[in-house]
């Protein structure tokens, strides 16, 4: 971080279970290659705050490839905080900062109509981190709502929630950055005190089918930001080689108020 200008990553990476080609490759070796071809693009990509979704440490769906470790091994210089989202295995999501931040978990209080969701995937859980700038604090979430269509009331529930939470932050004159996978089209998301920071391609692929250039595709990633911050650019690396999703930056400038 430099000059109040800050560089943020947000990325699925999926647990390193999908490739280019079809939904999931459960071998191994392809995974280790995944992860591998992950890394190396975080590291081609130097960033500030990194705030990464579908983090694996004990999952049978990668079979127990420990991707949290590879990501905090490469990241060995970033304070860490993972959250696991899941009851059974271990998988959720990873805010890695350069600078000190303190950060803790989420519970948002919404259950599913289905029981399976509510043990398996409803997503109850995100991280809140803070950091010191401007002798204000930088506040961000790192959020990942409730996947499928028929979750959709769910995931309002969730983003009203978060959104509440940003405004409290918000009126006390801290920063305000919301990112990571919404399971949600963004494009047309609006709000009185927020700004949506928006890729200008759709950054998340369909699973049902080989990736091509006709692929299905959906607005689910992106940043929500409050307007005591300055959005400089929005890039988008256009790979699902290692993950159904893409890797999003920014550059923010917080500006001093």
């Amino acid at each position: 971080m430099s000059d109040n200008v800050i560089k943020v990553m947000s990325w699925n990476l999926g647990s390193g279970i999908y490739n280019d080609k079809y939904c999931k490759n459960n071998k191994p070796k392809s995974i280790k290659e995944n992860i591998k071809g992950q890394l190396n693009i975080i590291e081609d990509n130097i960033c500030d705050i990194y705030l990464f979704q579908e983090v694996s440490k004990f999952s049978i769906n990668n079979n127990f490839v420990n991707q949290y470790k590879l990501l905090k091994n490469k990241l060995s210089n970033y304070a860490s905080y993972f959250l696991n989202n899941k009851n059974i295995f271990i998988e959720g999501k990873l805010t890695l900062t350069k600078n000190d931040s303190n950060s803790r978990d989420i519970y948002i209080p919404y259950k599913s109509n289905k029981l399976k969701d509510n043990i398996f995937v409803s997503n109850k859980h995100n991280i809140i981190t803070r950091m010191k700038i401007n002798n204000k604090e930088l506040i961000i979430f790192n959020i990942h709502f409730a996947p499928y269509k028929r979750q959709n009331e769910l995931r309002n529930k969730q983003l009203s929630y978060i959104v509440e939470l940003a405004n409290k932050e918000i009126s006390n004159g801290n920063y305000v950055i919301i990112g990571g996978d919404f399971n949600m089209n963004i494009k047309d998301l609006k709000f009185d005190n927020l700004n949506v920071a928006l890729a200008s391609k759709p950054t998340s692929r369909d699973l049902n089918e080989q990736y091509t250039i006709n692929s299905k595709m959906n607005y689910y990633d992106g940043f929500i930001y409050s307007n005591n911050i300055k959005l400089i650019n929005i890039d988008v690396i256009y790979n699902f080689m290692y993950s159904d999703h893409c890797p999003i930056i920014v550059g923010f400038e917080i500006k001093e108020w």
